[in-house]
């Protein structure tokens, strides 16, 4: 390839020229950090809508290093594309709310008893003549005591409920069919790898029109 051909061509000439232009460039991740795509499938986009579209800069080693950052700093827009790409949601519903509720209770008691008994006994024998004019007690016995006794009792524990909440449907704000239509017309926006290609044409390409 002549040299004038490389810095007239676009990026499908610098690729032509060294096809690691694109080693060491960073791919979009899940939440797990796991790539979503490949370099191969992004490279394959970006010639298939914008390989000949002139560069600002058709330089190989300047691209290569360029792209290498490019991709490092558009990552966290990148993930947040693909995340919100992958979000689960019903089409027909716009009202969506998950409510947690924990309820702790503490709960304790006391119990007190003081009790203070008092018993006595007295018996007496009664043994007289039979001549005697007055009762005589022949002998006589007193018993007493005194039972004490306290008694603490503490009850006390906690209660924990955990309640959830999920709250969903259509509140009427708009139909189902306006939001079907919506649904519809996002779908073909959810295109990663055409995200990414858009991306590059943005920051690397002139925009040039016939």
């Amino acid at each position: 390839m002549l040299v004038n051909e490389l810095y007239q061509g676009g990026i499908r000439a610098l690729i032509a020229w060294d096809s690691t232009l694109f080693d060491n460039m960073t791919l979009p991740t899940d939440a797990d950090g796991v790539a979503v795509t490949s370099i191969d499938d992004i490279v394959d986009t970006i010639l298939f809508k914008f390989g000949d579209a002139p560069l600002f800069c058709p330089d190989p080693a300047v691209m290569k290093f360029y792209i290498t950052k490019w991709s490092a700093r558009r990552q966290p827009q990148w993930n947040r594309f693909y995340a919100a790409m992958t979000t689960e949601y019903n089409p027909l519903e716009n009202y969506d709310r998950l409510e947690k509720t924990t309820d702790d209770f503490t709960h304790g008691h006391k119990v007190v008893t003081n009790d203070d008994l008092k018993n006595g006994l007295t018996q007496e024998g009664q043994l007289s003549a039979d001549n005697a004019s007055t009762y005589q007690p022949d002998r006589k016995s007193i018993n007493s005591g005194t039972d004490e006794r306290d008694i603490d009792e503490t009850h006390s524990g906690t209660d924990k409920r955990a309640y959830d909440s999920h709250i969903h449907g259509n509140i009427g704000v708009t139909t189902s069919q306006q939001m079907l239509q919506s649904e519809l017309d996002l779908i073909p926006k959810l295109d990663l790898l055409a995200f990414i290609a858009d991306d590059f044409h943005q920051e690397f390409c002139l925009m040039l029109y016939n």
